[in-house]
């Protein structure tokens, strides 16, 4: 089986950045921390009343919680994903 790049690239891209899941005091190392962060942060959408975390619901497996196949956003959170 030929395995893809990414398949790869992003476990040897992870370890040399330390590791992303790596823990201190048996909590997230800082770039997971970073990511967290990120993924939360609702100044990065166009509407800035949306993150990550909006559309990718942790509790529905990081899908949508919703019946739409791609969720509404944009600045007005009106237009649909692609």
């Amino acid at each position: 089986m030929r395995l893809r790049p990414l398949t790869v690239c992003l476990p040897l891209g992870l370890l040399a950045c330390g590791g992303a899941l790596s823990t201190q005091q048996g909590g997230l190392g800082p770039e997971a921390r970073l990511g967290e962060r990120i993924f939360q942060d609702t100044s990065l959408s166009a509407s800035g009343r949306q993150s990550c975390a909006t559309c990718h619901v942790a509790a529905a497996a990081h899908g949508s919680d919703n019946e739409l196949p791609a969720q509404l956003g944009g600045p007005g959170l009106d237009l649909q994903g692609s």
